[in-house]
């Protein structure tokens, strides 16, 4: 497992073609794994590794992103066999101090503006990308809870709760205000 600090990270992602791989259940209707997987780099999210949908979701994983090491710990997402590098987005620097860990934390001046909603992992890394100078972002499995995460589509939510931890309206109305507009970011519909 490989855990970077931020002054690390954005050499990796300058100038490349990178998938970003997002969880909702929708994506598992596509056809777009030999494009994600034609990217410089592959990123995944939380659980993301584990899925076996060539076909939808594709067969690589570079990078996996998650926000929550305990619970990463507990749904055994480490146990993956993918030689991938692992990205711990937080927010909150003592929670990392306590683990003893190197992960990225947020710096305060590009946390992403949600009034008192915690922006999701997959926004903010999206947010991430836009400092970093890829040459093409392909955007894969979002649909901002349109649809189940993939691996929690077997579970009974109400509406209510499914989206209540994130105000993914507003997610994606930065989507579309700050994201969207850049000539390198796709955004590609689950309905291909």
């Amino acid at each position: 497992m490989a855990y970077l600090k931020s002054n690390h990270l954005s050499k990796f992602f300058n100038n490349k073609t990178i998938s970003v791989v997002g969880n909702a259940n929708s994506l598992l209707e596509s056809n777009y794994g030999t494009l994600i997987d034609s990217a410089d780099i592959v990123c995944r999210f939380n659980l993301g590794p584990k899925l076996i949908a060539p076909q939808s979701h594709g067969t690589r994983t570079d990078w996996c992103i998650y926000n929550n090491y305990p619970w990463a710990s507990s749904a055994n997402a480490f146990d993956i066999t993918a030689d991938c590098k692992w990205l711990e987005i937080n927010y909150d620097f003592e929670l990392i101090l306590d683990m003893k860990i190197d992960a990225y934390t947020l710096p305060q001046e590009s946390r992403i503006k949600f009034g008192n909603d915690h922006p999701s992992i997959g926004i903010t890394f999206l947010h991430y990308l836009t400092t970093c100078n890829p040459k093409q972002v392909n955007i894969f499995g979002f649909d901002w809870k349109r649809t189940h995460t993939w691996y929690n589509r077997s579970r009974k939510w109400k509406k209510e709760r499914m989206r209540s931890t994130h105000n993914w309206q507003k997610e994606l109305d930065y989507f579309r205000k700050f994201i969207e507009p850049l000539p390198q970011y796709t955004l590609h519909s689950s309905d291909n």
